[in-house]
């Protein structure tokens, strides 16, 4: 892997800052506090975010607080690699909302492929690099001396080679890990010591054991009453369903009573409204017989009854007239007077001749013709049954029973009737016009009932409302309540029978028998949470001793596992480590120096000169060199999925000319294949990089 660019939106001191970096040897030169550690602490944010903890071990601020933006600016930025394979990504990171972001070449988010957890975010750098920060920090980054405080601490750098060689990491020792898990067993304790964890830890524990023996017996007096207690309890808690649903059962009651009040008062109101509505047609029938027999106001029933009588002593009167008409009966009377003169005077002549034919003929045709003349005399001569004087007097009461029959018809016209033709005709109009006049009368009074009644009705449907305000009211009321028992579930003839038997006395009798067992419970109450704190103590003691043993065997399998780890170390990585560690080593010695490993008393040892010697013989600058070369070796070795960058900050500070020239020679040489970034603050090492070609010298 290489890194390919830093951009820095906010880091420290520095604020939108860009940092290309080449793919071999890399030269950042700054002065103090110019941000070289800024750069790296950067680098590693970028690759494996911070470390979850508040201070150092030193004690110091860490990076998430240290580094947070001086201008206030975002708090993060994006670091640019290629891995091995070629491939181009971009790391995305915002500190501050713990946000991060991987894309590819084509800007395409690849995040997704990265593992991510909630306490260690997403975890970049790990797999990529196939190790962790802590690995990252001791392998590929190299510093002055190394971790050490003081540069002429000897045993600290020696014990850090001691560590490389035995276990690949400068901070962790076999031997001292071993020694201190052998003392950390004997001080947890175990069944040969006295006066330890585990041993005062059993001594509790059977102490609390038989004081829990002692309990358990008073435990067994309450088990029945304890049974008793949850039977009540059960069956209490199915009362309760059941008194839930007889609860809610009386609601259906209630609102079936509600209901039932309701649909009375509706009835009761739809009856008088059927009631008011019949007498409102009954009005309007009466009020259409009191039209059909209203009269003109001018008519009274004192000028009826006049006309009446009237017409009734006309039709009285008319019984005296004879039948036919008067005049034509006096011109017939006239008529038969004159035929009667004639015929007289016609029949005394015929007597005559009849005489003188019977003195000249025979007496019997006289005796005949004196019959016949007699008989015709009698005819003539016979009385008619009225006189002219008769006639006038007829003919002066026709007269006048017509006058009053205008008279009639012209008061049965002012009653808006046709005129009669006859006195009886007139009398029946009249009759009918006094049976009308009598009637409108009866109708008004009639009609006046009606209307009195139909307003007690009104006001007595009023009153049946009662406090509601009208009939929509109480009908929305009703829909209402039935909406209510729709949505209760219950039927409401099962629910009256369920309010019925009601559960509450079984409830309460229940509840006061468990009263009563709670009671006696409550006696035993101090010895049971005695009890309870003995369990609970005897728990944490359990879980103390279980502790104390994972304890032991996690010493002990760390042990073991320590052992096989350093084993294998020894047979398989330490090999290639010592090998790669003299190539290195060789080179940048001029030769001086060709291998570097460990003896049988654990000393760190080296050739020279064809003899082998300890570390301790040799100047700071020679032991620097063997741990420059060690560093480098390892690195190499743990990173064997992706190459990783080496990282040098302020190395050489104790290296003569010489020293300097072959280490760099030798970085130009395997920056051909690796990529080194060297921080340093003094020029000479910028002169010295400036012979080789193709070296990026970035200045802060």
């Amino acid at each position: 892997m290489k890194i390919k660019k830093l951009l820095i939106n906010g880091y420290g001191k520095f604020t939108d800052k860009e940092i290309n970096l080449g793919s071999g040897l890399n030269l950042v030169f700054g002065k103090n506090e110019a941000g070289k550690s800024t750069l790296q602490s950067f680098l590693k944010a970028m690759l494996f975010d911070f470390p979850r903890k508040n201070v150092d071990k030193e004690g110091r601020l860490p990076d998430l607080k240290k580094y947070k933006p001086w201008s206030g600016s975002v708090f993060g930025g994006i670091l640019e690699i290629e891995t091995d394979d070629g491939n181009l990504l971009k790391i995305e990171r915002d500190f501050t909302r713990k946000n991060a972001s991987v894309f590819d070449d084509n800007l395409r988010d690849i995040t997704s492929d990265f593992p991510y957890t909630k306490r260690d975010g997403l975890a970049v750098g790990e797999t990529l690099l196939n190790m962790d920060r802590e690995c990252f920090e001791n392998t590929s980054f190299i510093k002055q001396g190394g971790t050490i405080v003081l540069h002429d601490d000897r045993k600290n750098l020696f014990e850090k080679l001691m560590n490389l060689s035995q276990t690949g990491n400068e901070n962790t020792s076999a031997v001292s890990a071993k020694t201190a898990l052998s003392s950390a067993a004997t001080s947890v304790g175990n069944n040969r010591t006295k006066n330890k964890p585990y041993n005062i830890a059993m001594a509790e524990h059977k102490r609390l054991a038989s004081l829990m023996e002692s309990a358990n017996q008073k435990r067994h007096e309450m088990a029945e009453y304890s049974d008793k207690q949850q039977s009540l309890e059960k069956e209490i808690k199915d009362l309760k369903s059941k008194l839930v649903n007889y609860e809610a059962s009386l609601e259906t009651v209630k609102l079936s009573k509600e209901k039932a009040v309701l649909l009375r008062l509706k009835n009761k109101y739809d009856s008088f409204s059927i009631d008011i509505q019949n007498f409102s047609d009954e009005i309007f029938a009466t009020g259409q017989l009191i039209d059909n027999n209203r009269l003109p106001e001018n008519i009274t029933e004192a000028e009826i009854m006049e006309n009446i009588k009237k017409t009734a002593t006309a039709i009285e009167r008319q019984k005296n007239i004879f039948d036919g008409d008067p005049e034509v009966r006096h011109i017939k009377l006239e008529t038969s007077k004159r035929r009667k003169r004639f015929w007289l005077a016609l029949c005394y002549a015929g007597v005559t001749v009849t005489a003188l034919l019977a003195i000249l003929f025979h007496p019997v045709i006289f005796i005949a013709t004196a019959i016949i003349t007699a008989f015709l005399i009698y005819l003539h001569l016979k009385r008619v049954p009225y006189t002219t004087e008769d006639l006038l007097e007829q003919m002066s009461l026709i007269k006048e029973c017509r006058q009053d029959l205008v008279m009639v018809n012209a008061f049965i016209e002012t009653a808006d009737r046709t005129k009669a033709l006859s006195f009886e005709e007139a009398s029946g109009i009249l009759n009918e016009l006094f049976k009308n006049k009598n009637r409108s009368a009866s109708l008004e009074n009639q009609l006046a009932r009606q209307k009195e009644r139909k307003f007690d009705l009104e006001k007595f449907r009023g009153e049946v409302l009662g406090q509601y305000d009208n009939i929509e009211q109480v009908e929305g009321l009703l829909n209402d309540v039935n909406k209510q028992i729709r949505e209760s579930g219950i039927d409401e003839t099962a629910s009256a029978s369920i309010a019925v038997n009601s559960p509450r006395t079984e409830f309460e009798m229940k509840q006061r028998e468990l009263s009563g067992v709670k009671a006696v419970l409550r006696e035993y109450m101090q010895s049971d949470e005695e009890m309870a704190q003995i369990e609970e103590s005897m728990e944490l003691c359990k879980e103390k001793l279980d502790f104390i043993q994972i304890d032991l065997q996690a010493i002990e399998l760390a042990s073991e596992i320590i052992t096989q780890a350093a084993g294998k170390m020894q047979e398989d990585i330490i090999p290639q480590l010592n090998k790669k560690t003299g190539v290195i080593l060789n080179r940048i010695t001029g030769g001086s120096h060709s291998m570097l490993a460990t003896g049988l008393d654990n000393e760190m040892n080296t050739e020279f000169q064809n003899a082998i010697h300890s570390l301790w013989e040799f100047s700071d600058g020679t032991i620097d060199q063997m741990y420059f070369a060690l560093r480098v070796a390892a690195l190499e070795v743990f990173s064997e999925k992706e190459s990783v960058p080496i990282i040098i900050d302020e190395a050489f500070a104790y290296y003569d000319e010489n020293r300097i020239k072959s280490t760099f020679d030798f970085l130009y040489e395997i920056a051909k294949d690796k990529q080194i970034v060297v921080f340093t603050c003094k020029e000479k090492e910028i002169d010295l990089v400036s012979e080789y070609m193709d070296v990026n010298i970035i200045r802060l």
